[in-house]
């Protein structure tokens, strides 16, 4: 399936919104939906989108296509398990490290789109996992190992419920 990029620094929610409705069969595009999906979750440019108005967004536009269940403190081991399912997936958000939130004088965190685990090759399929790395800013293989480091190294965040996550089951 071809995902969309995140195409600005701030537009990471609505981008895994509009692919999480792609992943659930919808024709989806960022021409035609992003900008009611900014809408939908008060998405601000240069600021990005609230938890709790992205959490809104998401059951409003996708709670009619798949059962959603939101975790905080989210174990790696429980998203393996989870997206190991052809008929699942996740939205995840994880903490910038504090340095970067005082850098920007706000609390900084970014959501990415999963899609599989495969547990033979021990790798997520993870659609804008880290938008400043443009290859990476794109549908990727990330190894287990990788993935649980680079969630690791962002835990010195305010909140003790990130990395969060939505899993989502198709219906």
């Amino acid at each position: 399936m071809r995902y969309i990029r995140q195409k600005t620094e701030w537009s990471c929610g609505p981008i895994c919104i509009i692919n999480a409705m792609k992943w659930c069969g919808l024709s989806a595009t960022y021409a035609k939906d992003y900008r009611r999906i900014c809408e939908s979750c008060n998405h601000t440019p240069g600021e990005g989108t609230e938890h709790l108005d992205l959490h809104r967004s998401i059951v409003a536009n996708l709670g009619d296509l798949c059962t959603i269940k939101s975790i905080g403190n989210l174990k790696i081991d429980t998203l393996a398990r989870h997206v190991e399912h052809k008929d699942r997936a996740a939205l995840v958000s994880y903490a910038y490290p504090l340095s970067v939130c005082k850098e920007y004088g706000m609390d900084v965190s970014h959501i990415f789109f999963c899609e599989s685990y495969n547990s033979t090759h021990k790798a997520f399929s993870i659609a804008n996992l880290i938008p400043e790395i443009k290859e990476l800013n794109k549908y990727s293989i990330f190894p287990r190992w990788l993935l649980v480091r680079f969630m690791r190294n962002r835990r010195e965040f305010y909140s003790t419920r990130h990395p969060f996550a939505w899993l989502l089951r198709k219906r």
